[in-house]
C-alpha cells in the first residue's frame, strides 16, 4: 500500500488475478476519486482489452482508444498523427524482420504487453535476430524499430484533456539496466521538446500523470518519441528542482485550483542537474558494485541526492527507509 499524505486511498492489486479488473471499479464507485492513478501499464492494456461496458467507472479516469493497449498498436497511430518517432514497422515473422535489420544495421524488437525496458531486445546480427525470435510467441506482432544511438530520457507530464499543465525532463544518467528503469537522472531541455511535449499531450487526449520517452537523433538534434507512457513515469519528485510547481498544476487537475503552463527552466537547475533516487540509486549500486556512486551521497558532491527524499511526506520517508533498510 502506497504511505504518502498526498495519496487519500491506495491498493496493490495481482494484475494476473481474474478477478482484478472487478476489484479495481468497485474501488472506484466506492471512494468515486477525482484523479485516478494506475501506475501498472499491464493493468491499463488488460482494462482496455476488455469490452466497452467492462469497468466504466474506472474507464473515465484513462486513455480512450484501442491504440493505447499495445506498443505495436500505439506505434502505428502515433506514426498517423504525424507524431516524430524513430523508423519502425510491425512484423509477425523473422522474415519480415531481416530486410529492416539489413537497412537499419541496428535494430530493437519490442514486445508487447511489457514495460520498464522488460520485452526490449537490441539486435545488430542476423543470429542475434534469429535468437530474439525464438522468445517471441507464434505469429505475435511486435516492434521493430530503428535504433538511434544518442541520448536517452524521459518527459514527465501533467495532462489536463490533452492540454500540457507542466513538464519536467530528465535523461537516464543511471539505470537499473540497459534499457530498464532509471535510478539517477540528469535534468535537461533538448530543442524541441516542448514542441513535442505539447503534440503528445494534444494528440492523445489524456489525462492526469503520463510521460514518454525519448531519443535524440543524431542527424538533426531532435527528439523523438520512443514510447508513452499512460501513467506516472518516476520523475515527478524533479519537478522543484527544474522551476516546476507539480502540486499546483495537480491542484488544476483536481479541480481546486486555476489552470497555467509550466516549463522546466534550466536557470533552476544550478550546478546540481543530477538527481538520484533514493533508496534504488544506493541499492543497485551496492549489489552491482559500483562503489564510486556511492560518493554522490556525500556532502558537496555534484549530485542531488539527501535533498530529494521527501522530508515534508512522513509517511512516504518512514516507507522509504524502511525499504532502504530491507535491502
Amino acid at each position: 500500500m502506497l504511505s504518502s499524505k498526498y495519496v487519500d486511498e491506495g491498493a496493490v492489486f495481482d494484475v494476473d488475478h481474474p478477478d482484478a479488473i472487478d476489484h479495481l471499479e468497485e474501488l472506484v464507485v466506492r471512494f468515486d476519486p477525482a484523479l485516478l492513478i494506475v501506475i501498472d501499464e499491464r493493468l491499463i492494456e488488460k482494462i482496455l482489452n476488455q469490452a466497452e461496458g467492462i469497468a466504466p467507472r474506472t474507464r473515465r479516469h484513462l486513455p480512450s482508444g484501442s491504440h493505447f493497449s499495445a506498443r505495436a498498436s500505439f506505434s502505428k497511430w502515433a506514426q498517423s498523427r504525424d507524431i516524430s518517432m524513430p523508423e519502425s514497422a510491425h512484423c509477425r515473422q523473422l522474415e519480415d524482420a531481416l530486410p529492416l535489420l539489413s537497412a537499419w544495421k541496428e535494430i530493437f524488437i519490442k514486445k508487447n504487453g511489457s514495460s520498464g525496458g522488460a520485452g526490449v531486445t537490441h539486435v545488430t546480427g542476423e543470429e542475434e535476430l534469429s535468437a530474439a525470435w525464438k522468445m517471441i510467441g507464434p505469429g505475435e506482432e511486435v516492434l521493430v524499430q530503428k535504433a538511434l544511438r544518442g541520448i536517452v530520457g524521459v518527459t514527465d507530464m501533467m495532462v489536463n484533456h490533452g492540454k500540457v499543465q507542466a513538464w519536467v525532463c530528465s535523461e537516464k544518467w543511471r539505470t537499473v539496466s540497459t534499457y530498464g528503469p532509471s535510478i539517477a537522472r540528469r535534468l535537461c531541455v533538448p530543442d524541441g521538446m516542448e514542441e513535442l511535449a505539447k503534440k503528445v499531450a494534444s494528440e492523445t487526449g489524456f489525462h492526469g500523470l503520463c510521460g514518454f520517452d525519448w531519443v535524440i537523433d543524431h542527424e538533426d538534434g531532435m527528439p523523438r518519441l520512443i514510447e508513452f507512457h499512460p501513467r506516472p513515469p518516476s520523475g515527478f519528485g524533479l519537478g522543484r528542482w527544474a522551476g516546476v510547481d507539480y502540486v499546483t498544476a495537480a491542484a488544476a487537475l483536481i479541480g481546486t485550483g486555476k489552470e497555467g503552463y509550466q516549463a522546466p527552466d534550466p536557470k533552476a537547475f544550478s550546478r546540481k542537474s543530477i538527481c538520484c533516487y533514493f533508496p534504488d540509486h544506493p541499492s543497485i549500486s551496492i549489489k552491482q558494485g559500483h562503489w564510486h556512486e556511492l560518493l554522490n551521497w556525500l556532502p558537496g558532491s555534484r549530485c542531488r541526492s539527501w535533498a530529494l527524499l521527501p522530508w515534508d511526506d512522513p509517511k512516504l520517508l518512514v516507507r522509504l527507509m524502511t525499504g532502504w533498510l530491507k535491502h
